[in-house]
């Protein structure tokens, strides 16, 4: 699979997290105006259908226009475009060893996944997550005390996770990653 991962920060996945199977058809045909052809379907599931336990993958790429609409602030983030199941894995096995079990934990959401309100994601070759402010701020203060110097050539996505991390933080914002 290669899946890129992106990061987009928002004033807060609350909204988001309550539009799942809302059933507010305004809100769906907002968000149809606002994706493609192909997410139709993924759009119509995520707000007029039942809550699953296993959240679809593919609804990742409708958190940014959902966003807009709802007026989040959303605002992409300078990590982006790295092949994520080769870089996630990488990473944490370096720095999980260095980590508390809080730390090690946003970072396997980051990697595997955290669903909006069912229990886990399909992995439908697309993947989503998201962190809250105070977890975005934990996360970061975690990371920017390891040594970069040890990451060797995963220094720059090192690098990108903390502005990413940081910029967020300064906004007192929530953290989503997407991968598709």
């Amino acid at each position: 699979m290669s899946a890129r991962t992106y990061m987009v920060s928002l004033q807060s996945v609350e909204p988001i997290r309550r539009a799942i199977g809302s059933k507010d058809r305004a809100l769906l045909d907002a968000l149809l105006q606002a994706v493609a052809e192909n997410y139709r379907s993924a759009a119509e599931g995520m707000i007029m259908g039942p809550s699953p336990a296993k959240e679809p993958g593919c609804w990742g790429p409708l958190v940014e226009p959902l966003a807009q609409h709802l007026g989040l602030s959303s605002r992409r983030l300078p990590l982006d475009d790295w092949k994520h199941h080769y870089v996630w894995n990488d990473y944490r096995s370096i720095v999980d060893p260095r980590l508390s079990g809080q730390g090690k934990a946003l970072l396997e959401f980051m990697e595997s996944g955290r669903p909006f309100v069912g229990s886990s994601i399909d992995h439908d070759g697309s993947l989503f997550a998201w962190l809250t402010a105070a977890e975005a701020k934990s996360l970061l203060d975690e990371l920017t005390a390891l040594d970069a110097d040890e990451l060797d050539e995963l220094d720059e996505f090192h690098e990108e996770l903390i502005e990413s991390l940081q910029e967020t933080v300064d906004r007192g914002a929530d953290l989503f990653v997407g991968a598709c």
